[in-house]
């Protein structure tokens, strides 16, 4: 059996993704605080992880398509309104999540890059 790194690097996009519309649900959340009546906005994208790793782990070769069935939506938040400090922490947490996205996907293209050329320095 082959390894590919399509379904790895789908899943970090998809995660990047995810933190991007974040961080603008997030700013929009901060910039609408003081709208009467405004209710906050988050992003919904670990239950359909969730979701999905149940049913490869029934179905395994499915992973590919499935990733592609897996999109970060926008909801309404289960709060009545917009608490600053902790949309700027959220912020934050989430900042540093994209980070370590990156590093892993920088990592996983260092590791596809070593394979390639064999160990061998170019």
């Amino acid at each position: 059996m082959m390894f590919s790194v399509e379904p790895v690097w789908e899943l970090l996009s998809r995660h990047l993704d995810a933190c991007m519309l974040r961080q603008a649900v997030y700013s929009s959340n901060i910039a609408n605080a003081s709208v009467p009546g405004y209710q906050p906005l988050e992003v919904d994208f670990e239950s359909q992880l969730r979701s999905a790793s149940a049913l490869l782990q029934a179905a395994p070769a499915e992973a590919g398509d499935l990733l592609q069935t897996i999109q970060p939506q926008i909801v309404r938040a289960p709060v009545a309104s917009v608490e600053l400090d902790q949309q700027l922490a959220l912020m934050s947490q989430n900042a540093l999540h994209y980070q370590q996205l990156l590093r892993a996907f920088e990592r996983s293209i260092g590791l596809l890059r070593l394979a390639v050329l064999e160990g061998k320095e170019s």
